[in-house]
């Protein structure tokens, strides 16, 4: 008999406040133990503080389309705006072509790579990537996890059902922003 396992992962600390205490409070009522953290938040220093004592399982969950760069936008204008943020998830998604610059989503990550290890005092116990499709975001994620050792998160899009490569397993995974006609405001309007 093949055992079968869940997790059930909260991505995105750091992103607000309110998502900080969502995932303080799953955290600390069992529900997870997995949570990936966004370094480039300003609230990220709040978040950690939050689950600072539990024995959570911390991973790095890297952002190309969300908030600000670590990096000086100048040295990444293929993932920023024109007021150096980053640009959204939904302009990855309706782009015809990976418009994502591989050595300069390399620099990104690296920089991001880093804060972690600052915030945290530890290499990250995974690493992936947030709320974009992109070959080049995916292959920069690969570069820096080779670079450093680290337990890469890759998610594969080809079989129509996506997984993810984790120490040697397959692990299916379901994220309804994956899909191309993601609209993360009609999926709250749906569920109410």
């Amino acid at each position: 008999m093949v055992e079968t396992k869940l997790i059930i992962r909260a991505d995105d600390l750091g992103y607000s406040d309110a998502v900080n205490i969502g995932i303080e409070r799953s955290v600390h009522k069992g529900i997870i133990n997995n949570v990936g953290v966004m370094v480039n938040m300003p609230t990220t220093l709040d978040g950690l503080s939050m689950i600072r004592d539990t024995k959570v399982c911390l991973g790095l969950h890297v952002v190309i389309s969300s908030g600000r760069p670590l990096l000086n936008p100048k040295f990444i204008p293929s993932i920023v705006d024109d007021d150096g943020a980053f640009l959204s998830s939904a302009d990855y998604r309706k782009a015809p072509n990976d418009f994502v610059n591989l050595d300069e989503v390399i620099l990104e990550i690296e920089a991001q790579y880093q804060k972690f290890i600052e915030l945290v005092g530890r290499k990250p116990d995974y690493f992936e990537g947030h709320a974009v499709v992109s070959d080049n975001f995916f292959k920069g994620l690969l570069v820096v996890a080779k670079c450093h050792q680290l337990n890469l998160l890759q998610v594969t899009l080809n079989s129509g059902r996506p997984s993810l490569l984790f120490k040697g397993h397959s692990l299916h995974v379901f994220m309804e922003g994956m899909n191309k006609d993601y609209n993360p405001y009609q999926t709250v309007l749906l569920n109410r």
